[in-house]
């Protein structure tokens, strides 16, 4: 199997939207009670309703939950090590609004990501990739379908969180990539990230983009200090 393009989510994936939620709410509202957020659901951990919750996550407190949330420990380095590869990278979100796009550019920025596209886009499967890593059950099995009746993509990862582990939907499609370490939410993502760039170096063949010599090239020179450009590209 050929990999080329990889769609890879943003939140619940490369940004820790999760713990970014949590700590705006108890920063707001410190005496509420905070259950455990392991559904998708997150209203419910909160003891809100689901419109107040859109309420505070889409414009009461969007920028400081989008733009100052961390990315996933080992995030950064994983993405840097698929680009340098030569792997052609699709950050995906499906942010709802003009404004939620500009803050997760801005937190693209911020971090420094290297990437190939930026889509905003309600249901992944409607765009043509070879991998696509994912933590959203619907997605995953709006991919599962995609992938019997299309052919694509040709492979689909689910990232374990504490809120994808249980649930009541049925995937249409087992993802046999399911064998990745069901880690706890928030803990040793490394080694999440690891396992795809290892599943990836045992099990596809791969044909680098273009760029793939000047990436390698340029990682090699900021290596030894005889380089400080950044290169990317951006269609």
């Amino acid at each position: 199997m050929i990999i080329n393009k990889i769609m890879i989510d943003t939140d619940g994936v490369i940004r820790n939207f999760a713990d970014s939620l949590k700590r705006e709410w108890v920063k707001k509202y410190p005496k509420k009670k905070l259950l455990p957020f392991d559904r998708y659901e997150l209203w419910e951990c909160m003891s809100i309703t689901k419109k107040r919750w859109e309420r505070f996550v889409y414009q009461e407190r969007a920028k400081e939950i989008f733009l100052n949330a961390d990315p996933y420990p080992g995030a950064l380095g994983f993405l840097k090590d698929l680009y340098v590869r030569g792997y052609r990278i699709v950050l995906a979100s499906s942010q709802d609004n003009h404004k939620l796009e500009k803050i997760t550019m801005d937190w693209y920025d911020k971090h420094k990501i290297k990437y190939d596209e930026v889509l905003f886009i309600k249901d992944k499967c409607d765009y043509n990739c070879d991998l696509l890593i994912e933590d959203t059950f619907s997605q995953i099995n709006l991919a599962c379908i995609s992938k019997k009746l299309y052919g694509t993509p040709k492979e689909v990862i689910r990232i374990p969180r504490l809120y994808n582990k249980y649930t009541n939907q049925n995937l249409h499609y087992r993802i046999h990539r399911d064998d990745m370490p069901l880690t706890a939410y928030g803990k040793d993502t490394y080694a999440q990230f690891d396992w795809i760039i290892n599943w990836l170096d045992e099990n596809m063949k791969q044909i680098p983009n273009k760029d793939s010599k000047v990436r390698q090239l340029t990682a090699k020179l900021k290596e030894v200090g005889k380089f400080s450009g950044q290169y990317r590209t951006c269609n």
